[in-house]
């Protein structure tokens, strides 16, 4: 029996395949949600109201000798979190970090990108960064699963706010919004519109996206 399970804002295609059972490559890639996939391209932005197909799960049956010791580890797990920390439109390349996700601290530098891809369970929701030491350290808050997908509006405000631009995360095409677009497409020397046009959207999601 088929489980239609409505996406919930804080939610991924991770989070759901871990409360689940599920790899993640197998529930997007089953054949009832190709509508799902042909909406949203990048999984790990699903929006609110979307709906992912939970199939049943099959019994997998492995043959193996009673007197020997065997690990199983589940697909899937950990999930990784990618990361890239930019200063006024510049990788903080090889600073120490401090990242919590959901109370457990793991620590490191950050690459010559400012790239910081660490192991997390799927289902975590919240982290806590800090890049840099003393004075100069960056500090950063994280609400893990809330990206919305780039086709709308509050995707395309959350990736501007993640970037710098500053606007409001309201669904609304407003003042503020407009600026900010404005800004964001001088910045990146395309065509100053302050409207999400198709070139806006290409550049957001090669400056936020990066998988």
């Amino acid at each position: 029996m088929l489980l239609q399970h409505v996406v919930q804002q804080g939610e991924c295609l991770s989070s759901i395949a871990f409360r689940f059972g599920f790899f993640p490559d197998t529930l997007w890639k089953h054949g009832e949600n190709s509508d799902l996939r042909r909406k949203r391209k990048n999984p790990n932005a699903l929006a609110p109201g979307d709906v992912l197909v939970i199939p049943e799960k099959e019994l997998k049956e492995v043959a193996k000798q009673p007197e020997h010791r065997y690990r199983f580890r589940k697909k899937g797990v950990p999930a990784q979190l990618n990361l890239k920390v930019l200063n006024e439109g510049e990788p903080v390349a090889n600073q120490p970090f401090v990242l919590v996700v959901d109370g457990v601290s793991r620590s490191g530098t950050t690459d010559a990108q400012g790239g910081i891809s660490v192991d997390i369970v799927p289902d975590a929701r919240h982290a806590a960064l800090t890049v840099g030491q003393g004075g100069a350290a960056i500090h950063y808050e994280l609400e893990l699963g809330h990206l919305d997908p780039i086709d709308t509006i509050s995707g395309v405000q959350q990736r501007l706010r993640n970037l710098g631009f500053d606007c409001p995360e309201d669904g609304q095409l407003g003042v503020e919004t407009i600026a900010a677009l404005r800004a964001y497409q001088a910045d990146c020397q395309i065509k100053v519109t302050g409207q999400i046009d198709s070139a806006t959207r290409v550049q957001l999601e090669r400056d936020h996206d990066f998988r």
